[in-house]
């Protein structure tokens, strides 16, 4: 009974970190390539002094615009 419930708790263990990896890689393969183009055009064509940071692998950006601009 014990080493049912061991693999039991491993196999939970197991589980929650693969639903934890799955969807990050799934959004590596799903990141477009031009995704840091557009967002740059996006983020200047609200604030022309604005600082753009892509990261086009985990597809990520930040547009910081400041207040003066």
């Amino acid at each position: 009974m014990r080493t049912k419930t061991l693999s039991l708790g491993f196999a939970l263990i197991l589980s929650f970190l693969a639903a934890f990896a799955g969807p990050q890689s799934q959004a590596e393969a799903a990141c477009p390539s031009t995704y840091c183009a557009e967002g740059r055009r996006s983020c200047l064509t609200g604030c022309p002094c604005a600082t753009f940071y892509c990261d086009p692998v985990t597809c990520w950006s930040d547009c910081s615009c400041p207040i003066f601009c």
